[in-house]
């Protein structure tokens, strides 16, 4: 969802909104991070038996990322999402997010969601990627829809309904 798009405001004051902890969904890095830590750290084994005098300190880069790994997640929940770093958390409700989007993958393909809010700041959410958006469609309670259904999809096709007004739609490929 590009920033344009605005995410319909919420109609609960803030007494009526479900916990942050009831539906929640936690999206981390894969497990797969781990064994590329072990691969990186079996590398680095290799200088620092040769020199441990000089190349000792190498050990502290596969430690400082299994920390990086452990931390990193994104909890998504009909409130908002809590976002967890290397640096601290942050807690962002739905009501102040513009839109999220999905930038040009820099680094092995792959591209963390960013969430525009309303004052201007710009929050990357941790681990979650394109693929995670149906996942935080549900997990949000419709708050962030799902650009991902196509229209013969949609819970919002009745009969008679002209379809007029829903133009920001995919149109089903008639092949």
């Amino acid at each position: 969802m590009s920033p344009s798009h605005d995410v319909p405001p919420d109609d609960n004051p803030a007494s009526e909104r479900p916990r942050a902890g009831a539906d929640s969904v936690v999206f981390r890095i894969p497990g797969s991070g781990y064994f590329a830590v072990a691969c990186l750290a079996a590398i680095i084994l290799v200088p620092v038996l040769n020199w441990p005098a000089y190349t000792g300190w190498l050990l502290l880069v596969p430690l400082f990322l299994v920390w990086w790994v452990a931390r990193m997640r994104t909890t998504v929940s009909p409130a908002g999402a809590e976002v967890r770093t290397t640096t601290g958390h942050r807690t962002v409700p739905w009501d102040r997010v513009r839109g999220v989007v999905f930038p040009h993958p820099r680094v092995f393909g792959i591209s963390w969601a960013r969430a525009y809010l309303r004052d201007g700041t710009v929050v990357r959410l941790s681990a979650v990627t394109w693929n995670d958006i149906p996942r935080v469609s549900e997990a949000s309670g419709g708050r962030l829809p799902d650009p991902t259904v196509l229209r013969s999809q949609s819970p919002a096709d009745e009969p008679g309904d002209d379809g007029r007004a829903r133009g920001d739609r995919i149109e089903e490929d008639p092949e």
